[in-house]
């Protein structure tokens, strides 16, 4: 596989739905490639989908391609079409949740044609069945990890593992979970008689942009497995309330076989003597010319939607978080979002409706 390939699949790969920036050493080549991402699912969110072209190659940036007519469309005729959303922030195209209706065991597929008419579309999946999370847990641990320097420092994480129980009576079952952590974080006061209102801010931190927690279980008959999601570093995060929310994925197994082995690439493991993973192929064609196939993923899943609430106290007094903010960091110019929390990666003064 390229270099040029894996610098479009890690991209592919940083986490629902958005497109995070990575730097790599990539080969010249062809920028005209389309790069799909997206899916639908039960969720009672938009869905989105975006259509990418790479740039110039060593330059973590995708271009979004505008003006595409994108449809999804079902097994019984039905279909409905995407809106093409751009603001400050972001470039995507977007389906409403009630406008075509998830129905289990029926097959979708999404219909692309450009402004040129050139015309993609992915393979038909079915919905299946939801299999629903019964509890998130919660651990914090300490963990050894070693420097660049050669120092050995002790971490303090704090894990998510996911517990289902599986249907009975299946041959197969496919999951994939994605997790993150949003965050609450307030401004401290300006210094001054008369300093303007502070405001708060919620953040969220994808914990599992760069893997893909993927699991394939065969007859389980009903059995409750525990499987770890992701870690995170106990910080500013937990000194007032955060959230973890855990998504499980009923999928496909071509999905799950495309997922997996993009953990593969992305965490590779054995030695250099193993065979490579081969070449990522995703699940969309171009139905004009089968020479020009696009890369990524389109992707029809059932999801649940698992959160728990914590905080710096969640943890017992062995893994306390000293406050992060003090009036001393305007004085000293250290840690600037404590006054301006949007200069905080994924931030923002919109409350999510689960924070109360």
């Amino acid at each position: 596989m390229s270099n040029k390939t894996l610098y479009l699949v890690f991209l592919l790969l940083f986490a629902a739905g958005c497109i995070k920036e990575i730097e790599l050493k990539t080969e010249t080549g062809d920028l005209s490639t389309l790069v799909i991402s997206g899916e639908f699912t039960n969720s009672t969110g938009k869905h989105v989908l975006k259509l990418v072209r790479p740039n110039t190659y060593g330059v973590s940036s995708f271009d979004h391609v505008g003006g595409a007519r994108v449809t999804l469309f079902d097994d019984s005729g039905n279909s409905a079409p995407y809106a093409e959303v751009l603001n400050a922030e972001s470039a995507a195209y977007e389906l409403d949740a009630n406008a075509l209706p998830a129905v289990t065991g029926r097959a979708y597929f999404v219909e692309i044609v450009l402004p040129d008419g050139e015309t993609y579309r992915s393979e038909p999946q079915v919905l299946l069945p939801v299999i629903p999370v019964d509890t998130l847990l919660v651990e914090a641990r300490t963990v050894n990890r070693t420097t660049g320097a050669g120092v050995v420092v002790q971490d303090r994480l704090a894990f998510v593992d996911a517990q289902t129980t599986l249907p009975a009576n299946e041959t197969q079952v496919f999951l994939r979970w994605q997790a993150d952590c949003v965050y609450f974080f307030p401004e401290q006061p300006l210094p001054g008689p008369l300093p303007p209102p502070t405001r708060k801010c919620y953040v969220t931190e994808y914990l599992t942009e760069q893997q893909a927690v993927v699991l394939s279980l065969a007859n389980q008959n009903g059995r409750t497995i525990r499987t770890p999601i992701a870690g995170k570093r106990i910080d500013k995060a937990f000194e007032f309330k955060a959230f973890y929310n855990v998504v499980q994925k009923r999928i496909s197994a071509d999905a799950f076989d495309y997922f997996d082995r993009i953990s593969k690439i992305a965490n590779p493991e054995g030695t250099v003597f193993d065979t490579p993973p081969g070449t990522l192929k995703g699940n969309c064609y171009n139905v004009n010319n089968s020479s020009r196939a696009p890369l990524g993923y389109f992707e029809v899943a059932a999801v649940d939607t698992f959160r728990v609430s914590l905080n710096g106290s969640f943890f017992g007094a062995d893994f306390n978080y000293a406050p992060h903010c003090t009036q001393d960091d305007y004085y000293f110019n250290r840690d600037q979002e404590c006054f301006d929390c949007l200069l905080l990666k994924n931030s923002t003064y919109e409350r999510p409706f689960y924070f109360n």
